[in-house]
């Protein structure tokens, strides 16, 4: 975690906080943040997949990723994906 008087653009550090048992401080509902990583072959779903679940849950936001291959139909780059080549990514 990032020392609370230290942001990274300040050229602060990383830092455990000591003022919880745990070292860790404890989160509240507005705090808590959650990681989901989909992973499956090409065509296996992840988009249709990625696709549900935001428009399940609009409180939930989607990162996009780098591939190498050439965008489908409809794709753009910067909105789906981003598209680079071998040498670049």
């Amino acid at each position: 975690m990032w020392n609370e008087n230290q942001k990274p653009e300040d050229g602060g550090r990383m830092t455990g906080i000591r003022d919880h048992p745990s070292g860790l401080r404890p989160q509240t509902q507005s705090t808590r943040a959650l990681l989901v990583l989909i992973s499956a072959p090409s065509g296996g779903g992840k988009t249709t997949l990625c696709q549900q679940l935001l428009a399940a849950r609009p409180d939930v936001a989607r990162a996009i990723t780098c591939t190498t291959r050439a965008p489908r139909p409809g794709e753009k780059d910067g909105v789906d994906y981003y598209f680079l080549d071998p040498a670049t990514f």
